[in-house]
């Protein structure tokens, strides 16, 4: 029985899984909250649920905030350690919930949690998996955690990558006790458009510096001087909204950006959008871009480290790659499919919606649930 949620809204399917054994499984990410709540959010929410409807004992904990317009399951327990005065504090938490729930196995989301969880599952003798959701090369943000990184990760039962190229950043011993697992995609989605596209061009994402929003104006500001009726809108919010304002001024294309801010509608919203773009230096796989494929908007991307993207968009059959960071090479993509509209988009999107075939939720939480099973059912000690 699977769970399917958007929101509010919950859509139950049911569906067999053989020789189903019960588990209590601890679910921790850093934060669960309202506005822009990222793809680390959507999928360990959309697991916990799934697996509270599957049978198993499920708690789902955030070191800080717990705000989220996300459906949580009522079977799920939910917790949050926020009002814990530092890390030692809510560790102490942590393993107390832990020998409270009699827990069988954590699942961490995101580098610090996935250190915090490591010691405590070593202080409880709970097995732990960790997973990486963005590029290992950057998601350890300073030295202290770098190093805790490598001392540590050794000491967990098991790891989820969303690339290959993400588990090859580790070691042979790490990589030997891992599983690559995409993200589900969302569900329900809108069908997909089929009719006239409007001449806007559209990305989702939070405003920083990741997402190399600076490169996608730069690359419309060329666009718009051969495209008069094209727009540009930003779907989010974020630390560099005012500077977003101040490069547009200075590129001279203020009048032509929209910011709308978070949107619970947002796929409706840019359903029939000429385009979508993802200008990012990095991701570990992007949701809004699953997301657009989904939906049947031919998508460019650039080919980001690690490996989301390429992962999934065939250059020219399904959507565009172009190099990170090069202007050119995403001026040309974006107006190729301006110019190429009747053509080379409507054969792109006619080819990027099968990746809705790929991602159902059903078939991604099955392959958690069986490397869950896996782990748990493992006799071997963790490494020392």
């Amino acid at each position: 029985m699977i769970l399917l949620m958007n929101n509010e809204k919950c859509h139950i399917r049911y569906w067999g899984i053989d020789n189903m054994v019960k588990k209590n499984i601890v679910f921790i990410i850093h934060r669960m909250q309202d506005g822009g709540a990222g793809g680390a959010e959507r999928v360990i929410s959309t697991l916990a649920n799934n697996a509270a409807i599957s049978g198993d004992d499920v708690t789902l904990i955030t070191a800080k905030e717990f705000n989220t317009s996300y459906y949580i399951h009522p079977d799920v327990r939910c917790v949050s350690l926020d009002d814990k005065k530092n890390s030692l504090f809510k560790l102490f938490a942590f393993i107390k919930i832990l020998k409270e729930t009699k827990c069988d196995v954590i699942v961490s989301f995101l580098t610090g949690i996935n250190i915090f969880s490591i010691i405590a599952g070593r202080i409880c003798d709970v097995k732990v998996i960790a997973c990486e959701r963005t590029d290992p090369k950057h998601s350890a943000t300073n030295l202290m955690k770098k190093i805790l990184r490598k001392l540590l990760y050794r000491l967990a039962n098991g790891f989820v990558f969303q690339t290959e190229e993400a588990k090859l950043f580790f070691s042979k011993d790490i990589q030997r006790r891992s599983i690559i697992i995409p993200n589900p995609l969302k569900e329900p989605l809108p069908e997909p458009y089929t009719g006239v596209r409007n001449d806007e061009i559209v990305t989702v994402g939070r405003f920083d510096s990741q997402k190399n929003h600076k490169l996608l104006f730069e690359a419309f500001s060329e666009v718009a001087k051969v495209n008069p009726e094209v727009s540009l809108t930003l779907y989010g919010d974020g630390p560099l909204r005012a500077e977003y304002t101040k490069i547009l001024k200075e590129l001279g294309i203020s009048s032509r950006v929209n910011f709308p801010g978070w949107h619970p509608d947002v796929h409706e919203r840019i359903l029939k959008s000429r385009m979508f773009v993802l200008s990012s230096d990095y991701e570990g796989i992007s949701n809004a871009m699953l997301e657009a494929m989904a939906l049947g908007i031919p998508t460019i991307s650039t080919d980001c480290p690690c490996g989301g993207s390429r992962m999934f968009i065939e250059d020219g059959v399904n959507g565009l790659l172009v190099p990170v960071g090069n202007k050119k090479a995403l001026v040309n993509a974006i107006n190729k499919l301006i110019i190429d509209k009747d053509d080379l988009s409507k054969t792109i999107s006619q080819n990027c919606i099968k990746i809705k075939d790929k991602l159902k939720v059903e078939g991604i939480f099955s392959m958690w649930n069986s490397y869950i099973s896996k782990i748990l059912e493992s006799n071997s000690k963790t490494n020392k």
